[in-house]
């Protein structure tokens, strides 16, 4: 009778504990799987620097010209951007002294679930001058603690006091200021 224990008992408590242990498993990698797809405002977190250049035109074939931007900027992680800082050719003509003056820029942004993105920020050209900015821009890169190491953008919209659209390819790359 012992042996029957054995040859029955065993291999049941064996097989209820791997099916206990499989669901567990199953259980924690769909969790993690979904934590990992469901992008929000809290994947942009630190300080991140980019760079654009694109095209302006005059809407009715008015003139093209080419543009670029670099700068950086901080995201709270709560849909906040702050200390925004860029040089842009944009906002220059050729006077050097132009193009080296950095312009300081803060906004907001909103992630969604699937990790598109669009900003919403106001450059600061001088007290009397401001521009305000959509940008459009997908996360394409997050690390193991969930935060954005990059992302890039297309189309940009500037309100530059007339008919313009502003086509650009931007990217941008968390900064690690710790070193």
């Amino acid at each position: 009778m012992k042996k029957w224990i054995w040859v029955v008992v065993v291999p049941v408590l064996v097989i209820a504990l791997t099916v206990v242990g499989l669901l567990r498993t199953t259980s924690q990698a769909q969790a993690n799987s979904v934590s990992k797809n469901n992008f929000g405002n809290h994947n942009l977190n630190g300080t991140y620097a980019f760079s654009a250049d694109g095209v302006i035109d005059a809407e009715g074939g008015g003139y093209v010209r080419g543009m670029w931007e670099v700068g950086r900027f901080e995201a709270d992680g709560a849909g906040n951007m702050m200390n925004g800082v860029e040089y842009s050719s944009l906002l220059s003509s050729s006077d050097p002294s132009v193009i080296d003056q950095p312009y300081s820029f803060s906004g907001t942004y909103q992630i969604n679930p699937d990790g598109t993105a669009k900003a919403h920020v106001t450059v600061v050209v001088n007290p009397e001058l401001t521009i305000e900015k959509d940008l459009w821009f997908i996360i394409h890169s997050v690390g193991k603690d969930g935060i954005a190491n990059g992302f890039v953008g297309g189309h940009a919209d500037a309100d530059l006091g007339g008919p313009h659209g502003n086509s650009q390819t931007h990217q941008g790359y968390r900064m690690d200021i710790s070193k």
